[in-house]
């Protein structure tokens, strides 16, 4: 349990990078501080666990990785280069890996499509 807690947050610390915005002024990176009491208290689980929910839906190469706090939320975000080189961010929300949203070359897309 302490090794899958460390491997998460040295991913997450590895994969972590600054925030563009989720949707709104309210969003922000929280401190790696933050997240890992984040994650030792329950609120988010650990990287690996979106990461493996990610790679089950989406089969395409993993680039980037942004963590942020929107309001109360927490989000992961995964960036993958989709089999026709678009560029896709997907975003889920920390704490149940719900897939949120997925935006295509700057356009949101229905989840029902996937």
């Amino acid at each position: 349990m302490i090794r899958t807690l460390f491997m998460s947050l040295l991913i997450f610390g590895a994969l972590s990078f600054s925030i563009a915005g989720f949707a709104d002024s309210d969003s922000r990176k929280p401190s790696h501080e933050e997240a890992r009491e984040a994650l030792t208290q329950g609120k988010i689980l650990p990287l690996s666990v979106i990461l493996d929910r990610a790679r089950q839906d989406f089969d395409a190469p993993m680039i980037e990785v942004e963590f942020e706090r929107e309001g109360d939320r927490y989000i992961y975000e995964i960036v993958l280069i989709d089999h026709d080189g678009a560029i896709t961010e997907l975003y889920f929300d920390a704490s149940n890996a719900q897939l949120l949203k997925i935006e295509k070359d700057g356009r949101y897309l229905p989840l029902e499509a996937y």
